[in-house]
């Protein structure tokens, strides 16, 4: 997790086995959000929770060993 004037950075990287999951919340707020996995933008919807952002994501995410998700928040 990073945090900057400009928003916040989140990388979630599976280390070993498999995660599955539809949304994801981390801490900051801000205009825009992002996310993407192998270079490829992923579709989601953001809903701020008082100082967090929660990521939906439209269809299940399964992350396997190995696999990073980039996450963005910006100001």
């Amino acid at each position: 997790l990073q945090r900057s004037g400009a928003g916040t950075q989140c990388t979630l990287e599976v280390m070993t086995g498999r995660l599955a999951f539809r949304s994801c919340q981390i801490p900051g707020v801000g205009q825009t959000t992002s996310a993407s996995q192998a270079g490829r933008q992923v579709p989601h919807t953001a809903e701020r929770d008082a100082d967090r952002t929660r990521l939906q994501f439209r269809e299940a995410l399964v992350l396997k060993e190995g696999d990073v998700l980039q996450m963005e928040i910006q100001a």
